[in-house]
């Protein structure tokens, strides 16, 4: 997108990046008082800028989720959503289903713990670090530290309430949603189909193949296909 002549900002999500932990605050796939705290600044700074959003994986249901809490009051004149979770308590059910998505929720869980050993001296104030430390699965980390941290009862009252579809109807601005019908961690069974098309603001896409954000075009894989795409929804 620079390439191309457009102003990017890339934020991370809080203690990614690099940056460290200065807080009690962790984020989470709900968490969207950060994108707003960006949005909201980027608007002050360059008020007569149109903004555009786009938001990967856990960021697109963050994303998505914003943008149905502001409703018409966003600065965003548009925005894309790619391969997001949609439904977190269906993404939980199906990523312990099979072999193959188990090899996945382990390895995430595995990120996740590196993501939680950098930042020990909060978390082990916070959560429970024995029980993080031997988190073998997404959900065993969200019950050890996600949920303690952000204050849910459960994890399927985390996973319910920070499901972006539930905020879709209130999308007020031109949303693209892209999602892979073949993706091994958001399954095709979380997306919200009816209410997408119920919404005249949202373009729902989705391919037949993709996997998780593996959108790669050319043989060196050098380039990703649903990059183009965001840039001509946003022109």
């Amino acid at each position: 997108m620079a390439r191309k002549g457009w102003n990017v900002v890339v934020s991370n999500h809080r203690g990614l990046g690099g940056v460290s932990i200065t807080s009690d605050c962790l984020y989470n796939g709900g968490w969207t008082e950060d994108v707003r705290e960006v949005i909201n600044y980027l608007h002050r700074k360059y008020p007569k800028a149109p903004m555009f959003c786009v938001g990967t994986s856990i960021g697109a249901n963050i994303l998505v989720k914003y943008l149905g809490e502001e409703g018409e009051s966003t600065p965003l004149a548009g925005a894309a959503s790619i391969c997001s979770p949609w439904d977190l308590v269906v993404c939980d059910r199906f990523i312990s289903r099979k072999l193959v998505q188990r090899f996945y929720d382990k390895a995430l869980a595995f990120g996740l713990k590196g993501y939680a050993k950098l930042h020990q001296p909060v978390l082990a104030r916070l959560a429970n670090w024995e029980g993080i430390k031997k988190s073998r699965s997404i959900r065993e980390f969200d019950h050890h530290a996600t949920c303690i941290v952000a204050k849910y009862e459960t994890v399927d009252t985390y996973y319910r309430r920070c499901s972006s579809a539930s905020f879709v109807g209130n999308v007020s601005v031109p949303l693209l949603c892209i999602s892979a019908l073949d993706d091994p961690l958001c399954t095709r069974e979380a997306i919200p189909w009816d209410e997408c098309r119920a919404n005249k603001n949202i373009v729902l896409a989705t391919t037949q193949n993709g996997g998780h954000l593996a959108f790669f075009q050319g043989l060196t894989a050098g380039k990703l296909w649903y990059g183009d795409r965001t840039k001509s929804e946003n022109v």
